[in-house]
């Protein structure tokens, strides 16, 4: 099937989109937050990504936190294309093999990595659809084969239990979560029933799980347990060293030793778990069996080890996880201070476990609090951080509550004492957090550097991102400095993010095209270059009735030919402008008396908050060289049209007339185009001519014998000579003529105005 998927970059449906494509679907998607190594596995697994529905599109799958009113939603249901919830696609895909299915309140994708990982080493072939990702990049997220089992978690969330009906069970623990669907505890316990019920061959299931224990006996099928003495499948620890931990297994399990490459109670506990399964398939259980395990991104992970402090993240976010994580550190790192910074993420369990919450944070040393990570939920009473603050109790560790990042990293930056350990919890944005206190710390007096240090991880490992970037061989003038910062994002949401960063550190921004219409001063730019240079900017689409969709990197040349070779005319001015898309609108580029508001049908853009919003071309009130709608936006991409039919050999003849004029009328030297704006009542190229001014030259700059408002890079000219000299022509043309001519060259870090009073 040829399959859309809204919210792709989600923990849950980025597995799910690469089994797809494994399974032989075409499978392209859309999300409004896309981390960059998601990116990358999705596209090392062919999956593609665009922010449009494509016209053939079969099936439309979304997250459950993508709701009704979500505009590509509602396309698809003008357009009657059916749709389907994260939860329900995975359990109709894998309907025909055999399901080992993982649930719980916390700890499912840890232990469903380790059981994929122990699986794949004891000789057993299984498909698999993690909700995570692998901390490595050897072993994708998701496995799609003619393998006769698949192990994949089972949500209880959004009610997608219901969906499953598996072979083997595992109930890593029970807790009462997501009151939002389950509104007393027992209907979450009934929905565990029924789903135990269903399971065909066996249910797995703590022996110290009391909760667990009673829903059993509510069940006929058969049960197994891992744990302690009293269980079937008995683990114990024997030693614990430098990150790993050796466990022996008795029991049910032939009696051995396994090393596990993981810390900790919990990971020992989901590993029992994952070894009980794979035993009771029969698989070949060995010491070496979990050596290698990689581990799940945002456990446990050490961000930084300087000598002086340690940064540590991680996706708790129920109070037992938290507990735990506090636990393991305090023995981990044993005597050392343990600040916390802590993210609560949803209204409906913020409001639950308020209590809990209080009581786990209050075990650190410290800790500092952000506001609720909504994850799409409606503000609740009793539902903010403040009310966790309320319950903290008397022995409880300094708290303090933060309202945004900003205050709560000067703060920490500023506080936290050496040889602390600093976690960073919780399943929203907290991550983000971290690597902004990481960049804050290690380059305190380079904003810059923070810059790309906090960027370093987020983004594809396509991404460009450079210090000091020669601007020069950049620009169509060929002259000029060099920018502070530097970045070419492969897609938009790493220029989403590159451009929040910015903002952030209080770099200011410019995003350069082809550099056709910009003069960078000698002394360069103390700020961050942006060009969007991979080939992913200069996709051009035709997708019916005269109608392209073209990303902000085309050139126009190419939008011509291609509008050429499908017969659509109305796109002939656009063959010499030596402009991309994005550029070409933001300045209402024009020649041969078109101009890019012609041909716009919509744009995609980031707004000025660098969220992405797209509009029609009734929202937009393009100007001569402007449009005051998009002068400080960022351009994505557009729709252009023509009704404009015509024989590929008309439009041909009348391109290359266009080009000829412009050959014959415009000088090949490196040039930035026309240095001042036409006037409906003048041409600024005959006030300079008849100015005399033509020839006239400082340094290695000169007014172009061929075409007066045109200023040429003739020898080796600097952009102070560019600068000197057209200062002259606009002091001798106000002064021989009376007229203030307007720069049509964007001035890259500096005013027009000031170089004129200098």
């Amino acid at each position: 099937m040829r399959i859309y998927m809204v919210g792709i970059g989600g923990m849950g449906m980025a597995p799910l989109a690469i089994y797809l494509a494994q399974s032989g679907h075409e499978v392209v998607g859309q999300d409004g937050n896309l981390p960059g190594r998601v990116y990358d596995l999705l596209k090392e697994a062919g999956v593609g990504i665009q922010e449009r529905i494509p016209e053939n599109t079969e099936l439309l799958v979304y997250s459950s936190a993508v709701r009704a009113n979500h505009p590509l939603r509602e396309e698809a249901a003008r357009r009657e294309i059916p749709q389907i919830r994260r939860g329900e696609m995975l359990a109709e895909v894998i309907a025909k093999k055999k399901l080992i299915a993982v649930v719980g309140s916390h700890g499912k994708t840890t232990t469903t990595s380790l059981l994929i990982w122990a699986l794949a080493r004891s000789g057993l072939k299984a498909d698999y659809v993690l909700g995570g990702l692998f901390k490595d990049d050897i072993m994708l997220p998701a496995n799609g084969s003619d393998a006769e089992w698949i192990i994949a978690e089972v949500d209880e969330s959004d009610g997608t239990i219901e969906q499953f009906t598996p072979e083997i069970t595992v109930a890593v623990n029970f807790d009462w979560d997501h009151p939002e669907k389950y509104p007393q505890r027992k209907d979450l316990e009934d929905a565990f029933v029924r789903l135990f019920d269903r399971t065909r061959k066996a249910v797995f299931i703590p022996s110290e799980c009391p909760i667990l224990a009673e829903i059993k006996k509510q069940c006929s099928g058969t049960f197994f347990t891992y744990g302690g003495t009293d269980a079937d499948f008995i683990y114990n620890l024997t030693e614990e060293k430098g990150g790993k931990q050796i466990i022996r297994l008795s029991g049910r399990f032939s009696q051995k030793d396994v090393l596990l490459n993981a810390p900790g109670y919990f990971n020992r506990h989901n590993a029992a778990a994952a070894l009980s399964v794979v035993h009771s398939l029969g698989g070949n259980i060995g010491f070496e069996t979990l050596a290698d395990y990689a581990g799940v991104f945002r456990r446990q992970g050490v961000l930084l080890e300087d000598g002086s402090i340690t940064v540590v993240e991680d996706y708790a976010h129920h109070p037992a996880e938290i507990d735990a994580l506090i636990a393991f550190s305090r023995k981990k790192y044993a005597g050392r201070p343990l600040w916390m910074v802590f993210q609560p993420h949803r209204y409906t369990r913020t409001r639950q476990y308020a209590a809990d919450f209080a009581k786990s944070i209050g075990l650190a040393d410290t800790c500092f609090m952000l506001p609720v990570y909504s994850a799409g939920e409606f503000p609740l009473e009793n539902s903010a951080s403040e009310t966790i603050m309320t319950h903290l109790p008397e022995a409880a560790c300094p708290v303090r509550l933060f309202d945004n990042d900003r205050d709560l990293l000067q703060a920490l930056v500023a506080e936290v004492p050496e040889g602390a350990v600093v976690l960073f919890v919780g399943a929203g944005s907290v991550n983000v957090t971290a690597r902004l206190f990481i960049a804050m710390r290690c380059a305190p007096n380079n904003v810059f550097e923070q810059w790309k240090s906090f960027l370093g991880d987020q983004v594809s490992k396509e991404t460009v991102l450079r210090l000091n970037e020669p601007l020069a061989n950049k620009t169509t003038f060929r002259l000029g400095g060099n920018a502070a910062c530097y970045a070419e994002p492969v897609n938009r949401y790493d220029l989403q993010r590159i451009l929040r960063a910015a903002k952030l550190f209080s770099i200011k921004h410019f995003i350069m095209g082809l550099g056709s219409n910009v003069l960078v001063p000698d002394e360069g730019f103390r700020g961050l270059v942006i060009r969007l240079a991979d080939s992913h900017w200069r996709f051009i689409e035709y997708l019916d009735d005269g109608r392209f969709y073209c990303m902000a990197g085309a050139s126009l040349k190419r939008l011509s030919a291609e509008a050429c070779k499908q017969g659509i005319g109305g796109f002939e001015f656009m063959e010499g402008i030596p402009a991309s898309v994005g550029g070409a609108l933001r300045m209402n580029a024009g020649a041969m008396g078109g101009s890019m508001f012609d041909r716009v049908e919509s744009i995609d853009f980031l707004n000025e908050n660098y969220d992405f919003v797209t509009l029609p071309r009734s929202a937009f009130n393009a100007e001569y060289r402007h449009c005051h709608e998009i002068a400080h936006a960022t351009v994505i991409g557009a729709i252009l049209v023509s009704a404009e039919r015509k024989e590929p050999e008309s439009i041909r003849a009348t391109m290359n007339a266009f080009m000829e004029k412009r050959r014959n009328g415009q000088p090949l030297e490196p040039s930035a185009g026309c240095v001042f704006k036409n006037q409906p009542d003048y041409s600024a190229g005959k006030l300079i001519d008849e100015c005399g001014l033509k020839g006239k030259r400082v340094g290695g700059a000169e007014v172009s014998p061929m075409h007066a408002n045109f200023i040429v890079n003739r020898d080796h000219a600097t952009a102070g000579d560019v600068l000197a000299l057209a200062k002259q022509i606009h002091a001798i043309v106000l002064e021989k003529r009376g007229v203030d001519l307007e720069p049509e060259v964007f001035l890259l870090g500096k005013d027009w105005a000031d170089v004129w009073k200098s």
